[in-house]
């Protein structure tokens, strides 16, 4: 397949893409619904329209899945993400540090995404040293590469250029105006409690001693106090599951 039917097929699935999404919310306006997407959603939408184009620029460059949440694998988080799947997770630690560093985020990402659809090794030291085929590629998605590496991660500081935030404009002031609403709820979420911990728990005794138990089983109340009759309940203090 040559360079200009790569691009015809995948703005044709871009534009599918937009208009099936515009009809969905004309036809829940027309039925009377008020149609407000939360502030994830519209940078998740943001994402999914500068990506879009970006695959109508870049023959290969694959499709994917967009959401947020904490990324594993690799120590940089991209090199392998996008060997052999089609998810780009974007962690909230990058949201916390703004609209710019998503931004950067999504092209990194893209440079990457090149890198494993062309068959190219991009990175060393699993993922955290960027080559100079990494930079290459980088500047092909509209990123402005450190003319000397990095000791330690090469050229991952990559940057993206005034060209690439004026080609994508739009999704841009999108990830401006509602990535720090959700670097905010994401910041204010309780943290989920790790299922690698016990859990301090105590009975109905006045002078009841603390044990520590696995929280699954705690959860299921049938653990019990011979002396008092009542079951233990979570208290304060938390200690890691060295077994």
């Amino acid at each position: 397949m040559s360079d200009d039917q790569y691009r015809r097929i995948a703005h044709s699935e871009t534009q599918r893409y937009a208009d099936q999404r515009r009809a969905a919310i004309a036809a829940a306006q027309r039925a009377g619904h008020t149609v407000a997407a939360s502030p994830a959603a519209t940078v998740i939408a943001a994402v999914d329209d500068m990506w879009a184009q970006l695959r109508t620029e870049h023959p290969g460059l694959p499709p994917v899945s967009v959401s947020i949440g904490t990324r594993r694998g690799t120590q940089c988080g991209y090199a392998r993400a996008y060997a052999g799947t089609s998810a780009l997770r974007i962690d909230p630690a990058v949201l916390a540090d703004g609209a710019e560093a998503a931004f950067a985020y999504v092209l990194h990402a893209a440079a990457h995404a090149l890198a494993a659809a062309r068959g190219i090794t991009d990175t060393r030291t699993r993922g955290r040293y960027h080559t100079r085929e990494f930079a290459a590629l980088a500047e092909q998605v509209g990123m402005d590469v450190p003319e000397a590496h990095t000791p330690g991660v090469g050229f991952a500081d990559a940057v993206p250029s005034a060209a690439a935030k004026a080609a994508h404009a739009e999704a841009l002031a999108a990830l401006r105006k509602y990535v720090p609403e959700v670097a905010e709820a994401d910041h204010a979420r309780p943290s989920p409690k790790r299922t690698g911990e016990r859990a301090r728990a105590i009975c109905g005794c006045p002078d009841a001693r603390p044990v520590w138990m696995s929280r699954a089983l705690l959860s299921t109340r049938t653990v019990g106090c011979f002396s008092c009759g009542q079951p233990y309940t979570e208290s304060d203090g938390t200690a890691r599951d060295q077994g």
